[in-house]
């Protein structure tokens, strides 16, 4: 079954947010209580349960200790990266190329896996997934709603997926969504023919992994991927050269 790499938002979602953001804004550090229940539902303009649920959801990723009796503490100001939450990473240009390399080190093998494992039902969603992509690059037929960063991630996904392992597939899925902005950004670097190098090479993947070629396919991936970490360092060194 396809997933789609990017969602809508719940209750629970923005409610966790607007909890991380008051702990930034407020200055909060590890071991500080939190305000309780009623006050922060008050706060947010929310019911007491609503509230309590994201509590809960947060203390169930080892954000906040819920202590009956005691109130609520914060262990943590961010959620952990492999829950694939949008908001659970840091912003700035130093884990971007975090990213990349930890992409680097994972990527490669899953490419090689889905040369040897990928089905045909897998191969036949990679192949529209680098059809979309062209389309969204050229700005002609894309599907509503895709863009050329969501396309490209599609790719990736697909990728994953059919390399066999669901936890190397879900670690990788989950760094995509949570830099789902950071990808956007790169791509915002990037100029024409840079974006067009960049389609080749998810070509070049695809065709490899679609001819069942391991090798080939690692090489690719590992190819593609330290292109864009080059690209990234390109367009950062200005901005460090300030």
């Amino acid at each position: 079954m396809v997933r789609t790499l990017e969602r809508t938002p719940s209750l629970g979602d923005v409610l966790m947010q607007a909890v991380l953001e008051m702990v930034r804004s407020d200055g909060l550090r590890p071991g500080d209580r939190l305000p309780a229940i009623k006050t922060l539902a008050e706060r947010f303009g929310v019911s007491v349960p609503t509230l309590r649920e994201a509590m809960q959801r947060l203390a169930n990723l080892g954000v906040v200790d819920i202590r009956h009796g005691s109130g609520m503490y914060l262990l943590q100001t961010r959620l952990p990266v492999i829950t694939g939450h949008p908001d659970a990473a840091p912003r700035d240009e130093r884990t971007l190329c975090d990213l990349l390399d930890a992409r680097l080190a994972i990527e490669p093998l899953l490419a090689r896996r889905a040369a040897q494992h990928i089905t045909s039902d897998q191969a036949e969603s990679l192949r529209t997934a680098i059809e979309t992509a062209a389309r969204a690059l050229s700005a002609e037929g894309a599907p509503p709603q895709v863009s050329q960063s969501q396309a490209n991630m599609n790719i990736h996904a697909r990728i994953a997926e059919a390399a066999g392992n669901p936890i190397l597939a879900d670690t990788i899925l989950s760094l995509i969504r949570v830099y789902g902005a950071e990808q956007k950004r790169l791509l915002a670097m990037q100029g024409a023919e840079a974006r067009q190098h960049n389609h080749a090479d998810h070509v070049a993947l695809a065709e490899a992994i679609l001819s069942r070629d391991p090798d080939r396919a690692e090489a690719a991936m590992r190819r593609h991927l330290e292109r864009v970490l080059e690209s990234l360092h390109r367009s950062l060194s200005p901005h460090k050269a300030r």
